[in-house]
C-alpha cells in the first residue's frame, strides 16, 4: 500500500471545488487520508472568500458571500494540514 500524502496546491484545489468533473478522475485514486492541503492554500482560499465579503454592497450580497465561506470551512476539515 502506498501511504504517501498528495499535497494539492491552491490551483488544483480551486478546480476541484468549482469543476470537480475536470479532476476527479485523478484524485479519486487517492483515498481521502492521502490527500492534503497546506496552511498556505487554506489561507489563500479564505482570503479570496473574505474579499468577496468585503466587496458586498448590500445585505443580500453579504449573505451570498458568507454562504460562499461555509463550504470552505467544512471542506477544509476533511484535509490534513
Amino acid at each position: 500500500m502506498n501511504d504517501r500524502v498528495r499535497v494539492l496546491d491552491t490551483d488544483i484545489l480551486s478546480i476541484w471545488q468549482r469543476h470537480p468533473e475536470q479532476i476527479e478522475h485523478y484524485l479519486i485514486v487517492f483515498p481521502p487520508e492521502q490527500r492534503a492541503i497546506t496552511i498556505i492554500t487554506a489561507e489563500e482560499q479564505l482570503r479570496g472568500r473574505l474579499a468577496v465579503v468585503r466587496k458586498a454592497r448590500d445585505s443580500a450580497a453579504l449573505v451570498r458571500a458568507y454562504n460562499y465561506i461555509l463550504p470552505l470551512i467544512s471542506f477544509d476539515q476533511t484535509f490534513l494540514f
